[in-house]
């Protein structure tokens, strides 16, 4: 238990949350070399119209898909792009805030040791991202022939903006998990500080999922525009690619605030609870009431909410994209 609270209280707990996530990231590497999605090419030539952008205008039904199809992938971009930057600037703030808690010289080694767990990971979204979900060959190629080929294209160059915005996002989530972990030498029994870092973790996984959700939902749409060319069941085989592709995407976002949030949570409230039976020791209902008078109680309910919460990317890429699919035609 000594070793335990002096691991607590150290400088080497805010690597917990990059191990976990690396741990995501080998996996997710290991399952996309097996099931090696390039593998799969497509042959569009003679699947889609021979003048694509003739085909847009060409019947009512044309212009209906491909404005729907407009229309759901710009909404989603919207979303996701605002959601972006306000995931972005919450992480910020959390990091800023956790690192101004500490001591001046404290401050400036928890940042670097911080810097140095971001940077591997930083140089494995820039130069390995594909080897860890890479997208299939099927995609590249329906967009390949629709999208490529008229003014939407504009839209591909944007969905790779916002697969740099994702990394990002990822990066400075986890530097932000860390930093609650850090705590001042002079005020390591503070309730109060305690119950701010439980908040701002919080605050993380609620902006987070929000982001990732979308980002999800916009891959769903973007995968599926190609579809607008089409009709029938060739139409259909474009969709259930494109909620494959974003049902898989969905899982790894969830995979990430998963491994960012549950060890981050964990140990924060493995610390409250080492306050509360230093606090009142050897008395569990008053241990009980310090926790709850501090802030810091356990509710399973409010718990298993948290978990839900997790779980919006996955829900985001794969049953909510097929609904709004369903809705939109």
């Amino acid at each position: 238990m000594a070793g335990l609270q002096k691991f607590l209280g150290s400088r080497a707990i805010c690597v917990v949350p990059w191990l976990a996530m690396l741990v995501l990231v080998v996996i997710a590497a290991c399952v996309n070399a097996v099931i090696d999605l390039d593998q799969l090419p497509l042959d569009t030539s003679h699947l889609f119209p021979a003048d694509i952008v003739a085909a847009v205008s060409a019947d009512l039904p044309s212009v209906t898909r491909h404005l729907t199809a407009r229309i759901t992938w710009g909404l989603t971009s919207i979303g996701f792009g605002l959601v972006a930057l306000a995931a972005i600037g919450t992480a910020m703030y959390v990091l800023g805030s956790c690192l101004r808690e500490l001591a001046h010289a404290e401050r400036a080694a928890c940042g670097w040791a911080i810097f140095g767990c971001a940077l591997p990971f930083a140089l494995i979204a820039g130069f390995g991202g594909n080897l860890i979900l890479s997208e299939p060959a099927a995609t590249e190629a329906l967009r390949a022939a629709t999208l490529h080929q008229t003014i939407a294209h504009h839209a591909v160059s944007a969905d790779s903006l916002f697969d740099k915005l994702s990394y990002l996002i990822f990066l400075l989530l986890a530097a932000a998990a860390s930093a609650t972990l850090l705590w001042p030498t002079a005020d390591q029994k503070s309730p109060a500080l305690l119950r701010r870092r439980i908040a701002r973790v919080q605050s993380l996984l609620f902006i987070g999922a929000t982001g990732l959700a979308l980002r999800a939902l916009e891959m769903y749409f973007l995968y599926r525009w190609p579809a607008a060319w089409l009709t029938g069941a060739p139409a259909e085989s474009v969709d259930q690619i494109a909620l494959a592709v974003s049902t898989a995407y969905g899982a790894f976002y969830t995979g990430i605030l998963a491994s960012l949030y549950l060890p981050t949570a964990f140990l924060l409230r493995l610390r409250a609870s080492r306050l509360a039976d230093e606090s009142v020791p050897d008395d569990t209902e008053k241990r009980d009431a310090w926790l709850a008078k501090s802030g810091l109680e356990f509710l399973p309910f409010r718990e298993f909410g948290h978990l839900l919460v997790i779980l919006a990317p996955l829900l985001a890429g794969g049953p909510l994209a097929k609904v709004i699919g369903a809705i939109g035609g």
